[in-house]
């Protein structure tokens, strides 16, 4: 009789060690959410949900003692108010437990989780889905500016299923490289497996494409190069596919003259004189060069517009190989906000100062760097400025009109006539 009560004791002295343990423990019971063939996405709660890491301990169930799986990793918050970490380099198709903890000493249980149910990592890994419709597109003029170098740069865009970040086992990352002709291999970039944020690709949404589109600008390259791209989509698990493509680079930056004329000449009556600008570019000799493209930014401002386009055949009766912008002089025109801020508290009328950028526009939509001028005082009158307006346009017309307002549709539209 008393052997009985003393193993009825014993029982429950150690269920309340048990649950004591359990009840210390900060942590939830980890769940493996996902698993691929050498992954697992692992979900969570903390007393303290801010954490930034936790430490894995991993073993077999046939395993005595947990191991510490690598460095700690980010435990980053799900949508579901959980935390979440990636196990990588798991053994394929075996069985597997974790236990987390907030330090590196997996046997002291107030800082240690319970012990996960059994996972079981798939056979055989998945091959991710190759990258779509590659292509090379210019870079925004207002970052593809001249540099000391000559180098230029170009967009490189490509289409994937799977662009968004989901922190599971079966997201897909993305590198990218480019070799020219006869010489070796260089990445450029390449996303790391488990970070949140990409290294490689800024996505582009659009309800109407079927996938979504990512780009990336890339920068340093030599201009009228045969050069190859390639995109690599990767996984967890190491298994890879790439796609490519070929090109060549555009020109670099054209060599560009511009003169401010704001005197009539000798011998010339005042009477009637307009400021302008003359732009005039020295002519390069290249098959692929369409024409130069001239755009009217503000200066320090990420604002900017086409302004003109001249072709480069000489039988377009638009090629004129130059360009003469009318302007006129403003007072209380500068980029320094501080001196716009003190003018206008002076209670004059500020303007910002502009800027002109030439770029040379060649087959396939790509352009060069831009060769970038201040207009110091002057101002661009676009409502005097009569040329082609976009690279479509075969007819010359102003670029832009006056504001008017109209009180119906049908005067609204006279405007247009």
């Amino acid at each position: 009789m008393a052997s009985v009560l003393h193993v009825q004791l014993l029982g429950l002295l150690v269920f309340a060690i048990h649950i004591k343990e359990h009840s210390a423990s900060l942590f939830s019971k980890p769940e493996v959410a996902m698993v691929s063939a050498k992954c697992a996405a692992v979900e969570f709660t903390h007393g303290d949900n801010s954490m930034k890491e936790v430490y894995v301990f991993a073993k077999r169930p046939t395993d005595d003692n947990f191991i510490q799986w690598g460095d700690p990793l980010e435990a980053r918050h799900t949508e579901e108010g959980k935390l979440r970490i990636l196990l990588k380099n798991l053994p394929m198709g075996g069985e597997f437990q974790v236990l987390l903890s907030s330090d590196m000493h997996w046997d002291e249980m107030e800082s240690n989780s319970p012990i996960s149910e059994k996972g079981l990592t798939h056979v055989k890994p998945s091959v991710p889905h190759a990258p779509m419709n590659l292509m090379i597109h210019r870079t925004d003029p207002r970052l593809n500016t001249k540099v000391i170098d000559g180098s230029i740069c170009v967009d490189l865009h490509w289409v994937h299923p799977h662009t968004v970040l989901h922190d599971n086992p079966h997201d897909i990352y993305f590198k990218i490289s480019h070799g020219y002709v006869g010489e070796h291999r260089e990445v450029i970039c390449s996303d790391s497996v488990g970070e949140a944020e990409r290294k490689c690709g800024i996505p582009l949404f659009s309800e109407f494409a079927e996938f979504p589109e990512s780009y990336m600008t890339i920068c340093g390259l030599r201009p009228n190069r045969h050069i190859r791209f390639d995109v690599e989509a990767f996984d967890c698990d190491g298994e890879a596919v790439a796609r490519h493509i070929t090109t060549v680079t555009p020109p670099n930056a054209p060599s560009v003259i511009a003169t401010l004329v704001t005197e009539a000449g000798q011998q010339e009556s005042p009477a009637g004189f307009q400021p302008t600008i003359v732009i005039d570019w020295i002519p390069q000799h290249d098959a692929r060069i369409q024409g130069h493209a001239i755009y009217l930014g503000v200066t320090d401002i990420s604002a900017q517009k086409l302004l003109c386009w001249e072709p480069h055949n000489r039988s377009d009766p638009h090629a004129h190989g130059h360009l003469e912008i009318p302007i006129i002089h403003k007072n209380f025109t500068s980029a320094e906000d501080s001196q716009l801020l003190q003018d206008h508290a002076r209670g004059n009328r500020v303007h910002q100062e502009q800027e002109i950028r030439v770029t040379t526009r060649v087959t396939g939509k790509l352009e060069s760097p831009s060769y970038v001028f201040r207009l110091g005082e002057w101002l661009v009158l676009d409502m005097v400025l009569k040329c082609l307006t976009s690279f479509e346009s075969d007819r010359t017309a102003y670029v832009s009109y006056p504001v008017v307002i109209s009180m119906t549709q049908m005067q609204g539209m006279t405007l247009y006539d």
